[in-house]
Order: C-alpha cells, then sequence, then structure tokens
C-alpha cells in the first residue's frame, strides 16, 4: 500500500489498483497517467479525477473509504460518474 504503482511502467488495460482504506492518494514517482475514483463505504462513487499525471497530489477526502487507480481514459471508457454505486464486499 505505501508504494503501490511507484516504479510500474504502466497499468495494464482492464485492471485497477484498490486500495482500501484509503482517502488520498499522489502520484509521485509514478511514470504513467491515470485515473483515480474515490468511494465510500457504501461503495457510492464519491469524486472523480481523470487523467493525473505523475508527481500530483489528489485531495484528501475524508469521507472515501476507498480509492481505485486505473489505467487513463478508464473513467470516461466505462462511463463511471459520481454517485454511481458499486457493490463493496
Amino acid at each position: 500500500r505505501t508504494i503501490g504503482l511507484i516504479g510500474c511502467t504502466s497499468l495494464a488495460s482492464e485492471s485497477g489498483y484498490w486500495i482500501e482504506p484509503c482517502r488520498g492518494v499522489h502520484t509521485w514517482g509514478m511514470r504513467f497517467v491515470l485515473d483515480v475514483v474515490y468511494l465510500g463505504a457504501d461503495g457510492t462513487v464519491l469524486r472523480l479525477f481523470k487523467r493525473v499525471p505523475p508527481w500530483r497530489l489528489c485531495p484528501l477526502l475524508l469521507e472515501a473509504h476507498a480509492v481505485l487507480e486505473l489505467p487513463a481514459g478508464s473513467i470516461a471508457h466505462y462511463r463511471i460518474c459520481e454517485g454511481d454505486h458499486y457493490f463493496l464486499r
């Protein structure tokens, strides 16, 4: 969790990196652009950040329970919207 995707050269399409518990992420040391999805404990999509470049800090979101890091363009491709609800274990 501390290292995450740092050091990776890419994230395979149709894959993602789930971080739980998590209220915020950064892309320091990353080598590629990614999409970031913040989710509440009930599975509701709270915030979306598209095409976050390396060396950026996404905001801390106190109500977030988990964050999903996806390949850039995934939010648009899968039509993920704030307010969507996904089943979380």
